[in-house]
């Protein structure tokens, strides 16, 4: 309320803890109290310091090691704050927690709140990042496991809900590794977690996808396409699911030795085959930008890495899916497309290819020192 947050204020003030409120007006002072969430997450937020902080983990670290229930409670609130899902529902803290739910609520009602009677979730990101140094991978992959249990009655192939949006979110293989720095020992142990969980997701194309994913980072691509396969028996005309069959052949070429010359081109050009015929579709134009970057600048590697020249047809056709990367407004795909191939181009003599300059910027792409790809993760990732 108005009273409460004024009450706040002043006693901030009398103690002199406004913190960067100090910089600001009346009004906006009190705006800041009145948009907070709750107490906790906006005196987390004032108090972003490491004396606060560390004494609210000390508290909580004593709370964690008191008993493994604890641990794996905290780390369960952890696992979806971290992954950005909005909260843990209500229902999911009894199943897995039974008679001793209530008692974990009680006892931790100072590290989490309410969600619009939904469910809970951590108070404050800054504790989220803190509490994810108290626990191990391990234990993260353990926890992944238990929840992608106990939601499986709730998914189906079809039916789009948020215990199906958990798992997505979930068990993302790509993501996952990056975001928790996953040695190779661990992402086998994930990969490993996975194939665990396969009779409760057999039915799921979602589920061969991510399994297909986790092989093809560990290099087996067979393994990976044979899961890919799966995936399209179960739900045939899924875009993500027909663009990592694609993905799959080309990235498989590409990390081919030269020796291997002749198969890596019997390997890319079907994989090319699939991939053009996604981005011809019209039933896939909202998610053509995926294809059209993987095409384009694997497509690149594979020729410089290969030492084939495409024919003037073919630098022409690339040139055109640029510019329809341009036309789509999607300059984190297009822009690193066009540096690279406009790089490629200058490498290999074929800048005349451009004839007038269409593309827009092409004289910051000269500049241009670096050609890596910031593009997001492919479809078959989300």
């Amino acid at each position: 309320s108005d009273d409460f947050a004024k009450d706040i204020l002043n006693k901030l003030d009398l103690h002199g803890q406004l913190g960067y409120l100090g910089g600001l007006s009346p009004a906006e002072q009190k705006q800041e109290v009145m948009e907070s969430e709750d107490l906790m997450s906006f005196l987390m937020k004032l108090s972003d310091s490491d004396g606060f902080l560390s004494r609210f983990e000390n508290v909580v670290y004593g709370c964690i090691n008191s008993k493994i229930e604890y641990k794996r409670f905290f780390l369960f609130f952890l696992l979806f704050d971290q992954r950005n899902l909005p909260y843990v529902p209500l229902s999911y803290v009894s199943i897995l927690f039974g008679r001793i739910a209530k008692d974990l609520l009680n006892h931790t009602s100072d590290i989490y709140r309410t969600y619009r009677n939904l469910g809970y979730r951590i108070r404050g990101s800054m504790l989220g990042k803190r509490l994810l140094k108290m626990v191990t991978k391990e234990m993260l992959i353990e926890e992944i496991e238990q929840i992608a249990r106990i939601i499986s009655p709730q998914v189906s192939e079809y039916d789009k809900n948020y215990s199906k949006n958990i798992l997505e979110t979930l068990i993302k293989p790509k993501e996952l590794y990056r975001q928790f720095a996953f040695n190779k020992a661990q992402q086998n142990l994930y990969r490993e977690m996975l194939y665990r969980l396969k009779p409760y997701y057999e039915k799921i194309s979602y589920y061969w996808v991510q399994l297909g994913l986790s092989e093809q980072l560990a290099g087996d691509f067979d393994r990976a396409l044979t899961h890919f396969h799966h995936a399209e028996s179960i739900r045939p005309h899924s875009y993500s699911v027909l663009h990592a069959i694609a993905r799959n052949y080309i990235r498989r070429a590409n990390r081919l030795p030269f020796k291997k010359r002749d198969h890596a081109k019997q390997l890319f050009e079907t994989g090319e085959a699939n991939m053009l015929s996604l981005i011809q579709e019209q039933e896939y134009e909202q998610n053509i930008p995926y294809s059209i970057h993987t095409y384009i600048w694997e497509k690149i590697d594979f020729c410089r890495k290969f030492r084939f020249i495409p024919t003037t047809e073919e630098l022409r056709y690339m040139k055109t899916l640029c510019e329809d990367l341009e036309s789509k407004d999607v300059e984190e795909v297009s822009e690193p497309v066009k540096r690279h191939f406009y790089k490629y181009l200058n490498f290999i003599g074929r800048i005349d290819i451009l004839g007038s300059i269409s593309l827009q910027n092409l004289g910051l792409l000269v500049q241009e020192k670096t050609s890596r790809s910031v593009f997001p993760d492919d479809p078959e990732d989300d």
